[in-house]
């Protein structure tokens, strides 16, 4: 492929849902990106870069493309030989490309490599649904139907796609933007490697997707000098995967082997990188964010350094410890550290997430802290990208197990960002994570003076005195989408955050439209109570530009069935400052951007009573 092509597009395939081992779901997405940006951004929806390994799933995702009506542009797929020049990996299932049943859809002549760098894989370029190999630092678009987010936990990322354009110096392989496709949850072990220091492989004695988590990992510590790529892709080629220390025990059992070699003043790599995202941090054999099992990360004092933007794979340390530090990938020889200074003195806003995914059967909630310079909004995007929201505390319990995240990240001095606001309504505090009203639980551990309110813009609730806010949602399974919602039209003009917190306080949420008949419903609701104007729907981008949200719901607009109800135009952010949406008052239906601060009229959802409750 040509390496100069710069109005490619990166795909990104979103699989929603997984009804069965064969039945994905792909989205596409508009946005331009690089490879790196595309893997990261559909792992933090909770699905994963394209990778169609039969023919049948290469057929689905080209269909979904014809769909976009864009056949002739470029699509990342999430095929690379980073590692070893011809030797095709996966990065999302860590399985040679056409191992599965020989499968694989090269156009004719590919891959060529014709370029130095051309180590990515590409669908689209002569409008069919054949692949190639292409420059890896090429920009993208992505398709927006379903936003993919930027941000990742452990650094959580700034809240703007803005944040990507500063990365583009410290991407060392797959660069260019393209449209990226994503794929459904289903658990890979994705791995990538770095270019300093030592490989150390974790070997696994049956496929990582069969091995419980309890069971022990065996470890074996390779004394050959390669790259980060290359280290993924050997420990690949030897039935196992680059190391992903992510408890306590692990990276014990890790520096147990490698003191066993007596090397322990060498540095080795560790699966961890952010060269999708600065301070973004991934395990790529475990497609999972640093820190997101129990909150365990080991940063040696003053890593990751952040004024370092080359410095995007991670390693033991050469200090005699197991301590964890960031490194240039491109590093050919060992990589002795020298002193990493310390962080400048500042404020960390640190935000505290509730890690909803590992929420137990029995309602048990498990709580990580997040160390990240963010604005409210920003913190709630990264958790709930991450599959959970801003913490809610309903008990003396919870608020203790919050103190021990807290102090497990560590610089408990700090402010931590939890999920109460009462920005809707001021006085009516409510917990966004769970959309209950502090009251509900009879629990509370306001400070003395507290909510004080000073200034007239104290909206949100810290763990500690600063205050800053928090949206997010309903619990799913208050509102089962197999229930049909009935609705109640409210001919009250407020703001967004008070139509919100209206609802919540009705027992119900603000309306939110995930398919056509249920748009239909809202809209002959509207006309039978013969209320005039525009009314509040839940979606929302005031966390990221152009990255909807239903607040109700926590998911991006669109995801559920690709539904969406744009008027023609719209979004189109007018004046800058367009982040929420409104049902139009033309009659027709269609949805329009507008300002959170204008006065609307809204609608409230509600789970309908069962026919057995009569």
């Amino acid at each position: 492929m040509h390496a100069g092509l710069i109005a490619l597009a990166t795909v990104a395939i979103v699989v929603a849902s997984l009804p069965t081992a064969h039945a994905l779901r792909y989205t596409v997405h508009h946005n331009k990106v690089t490879f790196y940006r595309a893997w990261t951004r559909c792992l933090i929806l909770g699905g994963y870069l394209a990778t169609p390994e039969l023919p049948s799933q290469n057929a689905a995702i080209w269909e979904a493309i014809k769909k976009t009506d864009r056949t002739t542009e470029l699509y990342w797929l999430a095929g690379t030989d980073n590692g070893l020049e011809r030797s095709w990996i996966w990065v999302t299932s860590n399985r040679p490309v056409g191992s599965i049943r020989g499968y694989d859809n090269w156009a004719a002549g590919e891959p060529n490599n014709g370029q130095p760098g051309e180590n990515c894989l590409v669908m689209g370029f002569d409008g069919t649904g054949k692949c190639t190999d292409h420059y890896q630092y090429q920009y993208m678009i992505i398709i927006k139907v379903n936003q993919v987010e930027e941000m990742l936990p452990t650094a959580l990322i700034a809240a703007s796609t803005r944040a990507f354009s500063a990365a583009d110096s410290m991407e060392a392989k797959c660069p260019p933007y393209w449209r990226h496709v994503c794929q459904a949850a289903k658990k890979f072990d994705d791995t990538w490697l770095m270019t300093a220091g030592l490989v150390v492989l974790a070997i696994v004695a049956i496929a990582a997707s069969t091995l419980p988590s309890t069971l022990a990992l065996r470890y074996t510590v390779h004394t050959t000098k390669v790259s980060f790529y290359e280290a993924w892709t050997q420990c690949i080629g030897r039935g196992g995967y680059l190391a992903a220390p992510e408890t306590a025990q692990q990276n014990e059992a890790i520096w147990n082997a490698i003191k066993k070699t007596g090397g322990t003043s060498k540095s080795y790599w560790l699966a961890g990188t952010d060269n999708g995202s600065e301070g973004t941090w991934i395990w790529i054999s475990r497609n999972k964010p640093v820190g997101s099992v129990g909150g365990y990360i080991n940063w040696a004092s003053g890593a990751p350094n952040v004024g370092k933007t080359n410095q995007n794979c991670l390693m033991l340390q050469d200090e005699g410890t197991a301590k964890w530090v960031d490194a240039a990938c491109d590093d050919t020889a060992y990589y002795h550290l020298v002193a990493v200074p310390k962080m400048a003195s500042k404020i960390l806003v640190l935000t505290l997430c509730l890690a909803l995914f590992a929420i137990e059967a029995h309602g048990f909630k498990r709580y990580v802290g997040y160390r990240r310079n963010l604005n409210y909004f920003a913190a709630w995007q990264a958790c709930r990208l991450m599959g959970g929201s801003l913490a809610s505390i309903e008990s003396a319990d919870e608020n203790g197990r919050v103190v021990d995240a807290i102090k497990a990240a560590g610089n408990f001095a700090s402010h931590w960002l939890i999920g109460g606001t009462d920005i809707g309504i001021e006085g009516r505090f409510v917990w966004i994570g769970i959309n209950k009203e502090l009251t509900s639980s009879m629990y509370t551990n306001w400070a003395t003076g507290e909510p004080s309110d000073t200034n007239g813009s104290k909206d949100c609730i810290m763990n500690t005195e600063l205050i800053l806010l928090a949206i997010v949602a309903v619990a799913a399974s208050t509102l089962p989408a197999t229930v049909a919602h009935r609705y109640s039209v409210h001919s009250t003009k407020v703001e967004f955050f008070e139509a919100w917190t209206q609802c919540i306080i009705k027992g119900g949420r603000l309306a939110t439209p995930d398919t056509a008949q249920e748009n239909e419903a809202i809209s002959s609701a509207i006309k039978k109570a013969g209320s005039t104007g525009s009314h509040w729907l839940a979606g929302t981008d005031i966390g990221i530009e152009n990255s909807w949200i239903w607040i109700t719901t926590n998911v991006p607009v669109g995801i559920d069935n690709g539904y969406l109800n744009w008027a023609s135009g719209e979004p189109n952010n007018s004046q800058g400052k367009e982040n929420c949406v409104v049902m139009s008052s033309d009659g027709t239906a269609k949805w329009n951007d507008v300002g959170c601060d204008a006065l609307n009229n809204y609608v409230c959802e509600y789970a309908a009573p069962s026919r057995d409750s009569h």
